[in-house]
């Protein structure tokens, strides 16, 4: 079975957090707090219109390291985004050329086993310029 886990970008604090439970009864979730202030098992509730929510793709990159949604990844030279495509129910990748939104394939298992994860586009955008 595929594993279900969620990251939630806070641009109110400028912070990624781990998602621990989701309420959608309430429109809130739950992160995890910040492991460089000691307070790991500490929780924070967020509201969904305060946090944007990314799923991990259920793959990794060639050192392990888990994929999400709104990752910037580097696969044979060239940085493309991860994106959910609701329509085709898969995950893509995206660039950015000339100002414009392109799509330029779909995010492999074999494609995760050779990229590597050089960011996001929360908190490294500029690399997408």
């Amino acid at each position: 079975m595929r594993e279900i886990k969620f990251r939630a970008w806070l641009p109110h604090l400028n912070e990624m957090r781990e998602v621990a439970s989701i309420d959608f009864t309430n429109d809130t979730l739950m992160t995890k707090g910040d492991t460089t202030l000691f307070n790991f098992n500490e929780s924070f509730a967020e509201s969904f219109d305060t946090a944007m929510l990314m799923q991990y793709t259920g793959l990794k990159d060639h050192s392990g390291c888990e994929i999400f949604e709104g990752d910037i990844i580097e696969f044979e030279g060239v940085l493309f985004f991860v994106s959910y495509s609701g329509n085709e129910a898969r995950y893509k990748l995206r660039t950015i050329y000339r100002s414009e939104l392109k799509n330029k394939g779909v995010l492999t298992g074999y494609i995760a086993s050779v990229c590597k994860i050089i960011g996001n586009i929360h908190q490294n955008s500029e690399l997408l310029k």
